[in-house]
């Protein structure tokens, strides 16, 4: 399992350093019984877990680890723009 030590900023105040452990996706490989079955492979996600608190404005690692895993929602304007920009079609004729 690949475990790694990450610096960040504060989400928050862009100022304090956290330090966040990375945990890659490890994929277990499981046989059947008596070598007759089948075999199966299971794979875990791959996450980040927070492990200081900021210093700079007493932040605590839960409200931090909310804060980088909260769902950020892209306003419609924003979404055609990236695909205009990427070339893809903005409307479709039936």
């Amino acid at each position: 399992m690949s475990k790694d030590i990450i610096e960040i900023s504060c989400p928050f105040c862009g100022k304090g350093k956290i330090l966040l452990h990375h945990h890659g996706s490890v994929k277990k490989y499981v046989g059947g019984p008596y070598g007759g079955g089948k075999n199966k492979v299971f794979q875990s996600e791959e996450k980040a877990v927070v492990g200081s608190d900021c210093l700079v404005c007493g932040k605590n690692s839960k409200d931090i680890q909310k804060k980088l895993y909260e769902k950020k929602e892209v306003p419609h304007e924003e979404k055609l723009k990236r695909f205009k920009e990427a070339g893809l079609p903005t409307r479709f004729e039936g």
